[in-house]
């Protein structure tokens, strides 16, 4: 905190800083206190080109849920309204249990036995 305003350690081993606009009895030398500017934008850069590429990232994440979801509700929406419900198992109609008719012999000679 106190190397962003300028201030400089003077003894290692304690919590002593130093300012050359810091001195007892000299306010008018407080307004020459600035706090350090951020990192050269070079440095910054790296960072803020990241910063942008996640953000197209996360628009293009967030259109394509968006997507899924219309498309989610459009499934539903159709099976609702257009698909017939389906029997609950074990509960078949008895046409399908029925075993096949045999084939028909009409017109055709006996085969030998």
């Amino acid at each position: 905190m106190f190397y962003d305003q300028g201030f400089r350690k003077i003894v290692p081993e304690r919590w002593e800083f130093a300012n050359e606009f810091f001195r007892k009895g000299e306010k008018h030398l407080l307004c020459e206190i600035h706090r350090r500017k951020a990192a050269s934008s070079s440095s910054s850069l790296p960072l803020a080109n990241e910063n942008e590429k996640l953000r197209r990232a996360n628009m293009a994440l967030l259109s394509e849920l968006s997507h899924m979801r219309e498309l989610y509700s459009d499934i539903i929406y159709f099976v609702q309204n257009h698909v017939r419900p389906v029997a609950p198992s074990g509960a078949f109609p008895p046409s399908i249990l029925a075993p096949p008719p045999p084939p028909s012999t009409a017109g055709k000679p006996p085969s030998p036995p």
